[in-house]
This record gives structure tokens, sequence and C-alpha cells, in this order.
């Protein structure tokens, strides 16, 4: 057998299920466009993206704001069928009443179709840098506020038997510079395949969805800046003295330009996002995980199936290439 023959033989089958599987979920459920959404983080980036775009395609919009600029650019920007919620996902009298005001809006017997839970921050870019104050507050806002939003709104959604949407991250398979960051992905990706299995039994669907790197507020330059200054200045002194200004310089040079310039992320697009999340609600036959970006499929997705001593070896590689750190622990380049 020749090798055209057997590379016939091993892709006939994949290209079958791929064609297979397109058809299968390509159906949408029927009258869709009538259906009732609530996005939380809908102030930029993924969530004012997918809210205009479920608003254009007619669905009730139920669009969290946590600032009053984030409702006013909507207010402009959509039709008066999108409603704008104010939320603070970190807040459980603020989640109430952003229930209370959506539940008043569907009236008793209408149940909620969709939720997607989208609201997230960053900080403490630099594991070095990192304190106990910046894990905290990441996870408050990205894992106990998806959990209390959840539990929140299950009622409504079980009434729809509808589709609860998990915006995570493909950092939640692989480390990256934002440990605080990651660990919160970390910690939804089990809470979401938990709460997938469970809720399967009452008739509501339960998706994740893990981009790879994408030019939204949380990776605006000003922002990571920001909060390199003040997680510095909050280092206590032996810290300073054992990294040393140069290291502090060459890392954030370095990590911006990374930022700027990431693994294959110049071929993302937001759009590639908000279709992944508008499939999840609205198809027959929704996926489990939808992981966007070409940089997830060939960068991240394989570092977190590899071998540790693998995975750390390309990581090495990446930052060594970004120049963030030489071989030896605690040295930059510049400080050879």
């Amino acid at each position: 057998m020749d090798l055209v023959s057997i590379a016939a033989l091993i892709l006939a089958p994949i290209l079958l299920y791929l064609l297979l599987n397109y058809f299968y979920r390509r159906p949408f459920v029927e009258n869709f466009n009538k259906k009732h959404v609530f996005i939380t983080g809908t102030d930029s980036g993924f969530g004012k993206k997918l809210a205009l775009s479920l608003d254009r395609l007619g669905v009730k919009v139920y669009a969290g704001c946590f600032t009053k600029d984030g409702q006013e650019m909507l207010k402009v920007e959509a039709s008066s069928n999108l409603k704008t919620v104010p939320i603070d996902v970190t807040n459980q009298e603020s989640i109430e009443k952003a229930k209370q005001i959506i539940q008043d809006d569907l009236g008793p017997t209408q149940g909620l179709w969709g939720l997607v839970n989208n609201a997230g921050i960053a900080r403490g870019h630099i594991f070095h840098y990192a304190n106990l104050t910046d894990y905290r507050s990441v996870m408050e806002v990205n894992f106990f506020g998806v959990i209390n939003v959840t539990d929140a709104f299950l009622p409504l959604l079980l009434k729809s038997r509808g589709r609860i949407v998990n915006v995570i991250s493909i950092l939640s398979r692989c480390s990256g510079a934002s440990e605080p960051y990651c660990c919160s992905k970390f910690a939804l990706q089990p809470y979401t395949d938990g709460l997938r299995r469970f809720m399967k039994s009452f008739g509501v669907q339960v998706a994740s969805i893990e981009p790879g790197f994408f030019q939204t507020k949380l990776v605006n330059v000003d922002t990571i800046l920001r909060d390199f200054d003040r997680s510095w200045s909050e280092l206590p002194t032996y810290k300073k003295e054992l990294y040393g200004d140069d290291f502090r310089k060459s890392v954030e040079e370095s990590l911006l330009h990374l930022i700027k310039r990431p693994p294959l992320s110049h071929f993302n697009h937001l759009g590639l996002v908000t279709d992944s999340i508008v499939h999840a609600l609205g198809s027959k036959h929704p996926k489990s995980r939808y992981i966007c970006g070409l940089d997830a499929f060939f960068v991240y997705l394989p570092m977190g199936l590899m071998p540790n001593w693998v995975s750390d070896f390309a990581s090495r590689i990446i930052v060594t290439y970004y120049g963030v750190l030489d071989k030896k622990y605690g040295r930059s380049k510049k400080q050879k």
C-alpha cells in the first residue's frame, strides 16, 4: 500500500466525521430570535459585541453592565429591544436586584432561555508581583461571581429548560503570565463540568467557551502598565531588592511586547468567540466546549496536554524568545 492510500484511509474518516458533525450541529432551535438572554460583563469586549449581535438577531437581550458608561454606550448602539441591567457580580444584593428586574420584565410564566457568564477581570499580571489581594479579588469576580449569578438565575432557566454559557479561557488548561487570572479559570472549568452533568437531567444545557488571546479590555496596554506599577509599589522591600529595578523593567517591556504580538493571535477576532456563544445558545445540538482562536488550538491546548517537562520547555522557549527571563532564576537578560 502506497503513502497516498494510507493518507486517504486516515483522512477519509476524519473528514466524514467533520462533515457529519457540521450538519448535526447546524440546526438552531425554533424561534431563537424570540428568546430571552442575560449576559454579564457587557460594558466592553466579548460581552458588548455579543449583546449587539444577539440584539441584531432579534433576541431579547438583558445586558448586565458594571458601569453607567457601559449602559449608556449600549443604549446608543443597540435597539430599544435591548435592556441594560446594572449588576456587580461580587455583590449578592446587586445580583438579586438584577434578577428582579429581569423577572418583572419576563412576567410570572416566562422563563429565561440563556445565561452567559462573561464578566471577568485580571490583576497581578506578573507572577512574582501578585499578592493575596490580587488572587482574592480576581476569584471573587471570575469564579465566585459566576457561582452566585448562576445560583440566582437557575429557577428562571429551569422554567425554559434553557442554556448556561460560561466564558472561561484556554488558560484554564495551561498557566500563562497572570496567575490569579489563570487560577480563577482553572477553578471555573471543573465547576462548569459538574454543572453541565448535573443540569442535563433537568433539561438545561451548559457549555464552556475557551478563547485564546483576543484584544479586549483585559489586555489593554495602559491598564496593564498601571497594574504593573501598582503591584510593584505594593511589594515588600525584600522582594524589590531580590528582583531589582532592571529585572522589573525587562519583564514589563518583554510582556508588553508579548501582549502586542502574542503567538498566532493576529488571526483572532472577537467574532470567533461571540459566534461560538451564539451557537451554544441557539443550536439544537450545542457543543460542551468551544475552543476559539488559532493560538488556543495550536499553542495553549497542546501545551496543556503535554507532559510537564515538555510544556515547561515550550514555555521556556516562548519567554526566552520574548526576552522575559534567562535560564537562571531571578535574572533577566539585561542583568547579565
